[in-house]
C-alpha cells in the first residue's frame, strides 16, 4: 500500500527522493492564513472600505505568491535534474546495447568464420597435397614413393596441414627468415604456378575472413602460424611478376577505371592497418640504365626496396627489415596507386597513394 502511495502520490514523491517543499509549503500557508483570518477577525472595524480591503488582501496573499513561486522554482530544478538522469541513464543503456550488439555480431563472425575455416583449411590441405604429389610423386623428383604420399594422404583426414609442413620443409630446410626458398616448387611449371595461385587465393580469403571478425590481431596471427602461414610466407617472399599480380585482383573498382603509367618521384600514401592510419613516403627513381629504384619512409626511417619492377601502370615492390619483410603491389590510375602490403605475419593493409611531387 505505501509503495502505491509512493507511486500514485507524485507531489510528495520525486523517484524515491521524498519531496518535502510542498507539505511545507502547505503548512506555511494554513498557518499564514490561519494567522491572516485571526488578524482579520480582530481587525475587520478597521477595514471600512472596499479600497482598505483590496489592500489588506494584496498585501496579505503577496507573500504566499512568493512562496509559492519559489517552491514552484525549486520543483523545476529538480525535475531538470530528474530528467537529465534519466536521459543520462538512457545513453549508458544505449551504449551497453550498442555494446553487446557489437559483441554479439562480433561472435556471430567467428562462429561463422571458424566454421567456414574448416572447409577453406580442407581445400588449402588439398591443393598442397597435389602440389607435392607434382613435385615429389612419379611425375616430379620420386623423393616420395606411393605408399608415403598415400600415408600422407590418410594424415590429411584428421590433419589437413600435414602436406604444408612436407612442402615448407623442402622449401626452406632451415626455416629461417632469411634462407633461400626453393622457388621452383610453386611456380617450377605452368602447373605448379596454377595451384600456388589457387593457394593464395583461398588463404588470402581466409585470412582476410580472420581479419574482419577479429579486434586484436589473436585469430589472424592464429592462422598465420599454421603450416599454410608457413607455406604462404614462402610463396610471398617467393613470387614475382607477372604472378605477383595476382594480389591485385581483389580491387576490383579498377575495370572500370582509366590505367595510367605510374610516374617517377614522391608519393604520398596513406595505409589503413585496420587498426589505425598510417602515413609513408613512397619515392620511385629510374637509374641511369632505365632500372627502378625506390624507398619508403615512415615514422622517419627509410627502408630501401630490396626489388622494385614497374610494368606500366602496375608496381611490385620487396622490401626487408631487420625483423620484417614486405611486399608492395600497387596499379596506377591518374595521380592514384592503390594497392595492399603483405609481410611475413600476413596482411599488413591496403594503401592509397597520390602523386606529390615530380622527381
Amino acid at each position: 500500500m505505501l509503495t502505491m502511495f509512493k507511486r500514485n502520490t507524485g507531489f510528495l514523491y520525486y523517484g524515491q527522493r521524498r519531496n518535502y517543499l510542498i507539505p511545507m509549503g502547505i503548512v506555511l500557508t494554513v498557518v499564514w492564513l490561519t494567522g491572516g483570518a485571526i488578524y482579520y477577525t480582530q481587525s475587520s472595524s478597521a477595514l471600512t472600505s472596499m479600497d482598505q480591503i483590496g489592500s489588506f488582501l494584496e498585501g496579505f496573499f503577496a507573500p504566499l505568491a512568493f512562496l509559492w513561486l519559489v517552491i514552484g522554482l525549486f520543483m523545476q530544478q529538480r525535475e531538470i535534474r530528474n530528467n537529465s538522469n534519466i536521459v543520462q541513464m538512457t545513453l549508458q543503456h544505449s551504449a551497453e546495447q550498442t555494446r553487446v550488439l557489437e559483441a554479439t555480431e562480433l561472435r556471430a563472425r567467428q562462429t561463422a568464420f571458424f566454421q567456414i575455416a574448416e572447409s577453406v583449411k580442407s581445400q588449402l590441405g588439398n591443393l598442397l597435397g597435389v602440389l607435392a604429389e607434382v613435385n615429389f610423386g612419379p611425375d616430379g623428383n620420386r623423393r616420395l614413393n606411393r605408399d608415403e604420399l598415400n600415408s600422407y594422404w590418410e594424415q590429411k583426414i584428421n590433419n589437413p596441414e600435414v602436406f604444408g609442413y612436407v612442402l615448407h620443409i623442402a622449401s626452406n630446410p632451415l626455416e629461417g627468415l632469411r634462407d633461400p626458398l626453393d622457388s621452383e616448387l610453386f611456380f617450377g611449371s605452368a602447373e605448379r604456378l596454377s595451384i600456388s595461385e589457387d593457394f593464395i587465393r583461398s588463404f588470402r580469403s581466409l585470412l582476410k575472413m580472420a581479419m574482419d571478425c577479429d579486434d586484436n590481431g589473436t585469430i589472424a596471427r592464429s592462422v598465420m602460424q599454421t603450416a599454410f602461414g608457413l607455406i604462404y610466407n614462402n610463396l610471398v617472399q617467393a613470387i614475382e611478376p607477372p604472378s605477383a599480380w595476382i594480389f591485385l585482383e581483389e580491387h576490383d573498382w579498377w575495370q572500370d577505371e582509366e590505367e595510367q603509367p605510374i610516374q617517377p618521384g614522391r608519393w604520398s600514401a596513406n595505409t589503413d592497418t585496420g587498426q589505425e592510419l598510417e602515413q609513408w613516403i613512397l619515392t620511385l627513381e629510374v637509374g641511369s640504365k632505365g632500372d627502378w629504384q625506390g624507398s619508403m619512409v615512415h615514422q622517419e626511417k627509410e627502408m630501401q626496396f630490396t626489388d622494385l619492377i614497374v610494368d606500366g601502370s602496375r608496381l611490385f615492390a620487396r622490401m626487408r627489415t631487420d625483423d620484417h619483410f614486405f611486399l608492395i603491389t600497387a596499379r596506377a590510375f591518374e595521380h592514384t596507386l592503390t594497392g595492399t602490403i603483405d609481410y611475413d605475419q600476413g596482411i599488413y593493409g591496403r594503401f592509397e597513394v597520390w602523386f606529390d611531387q615530380q622527381e
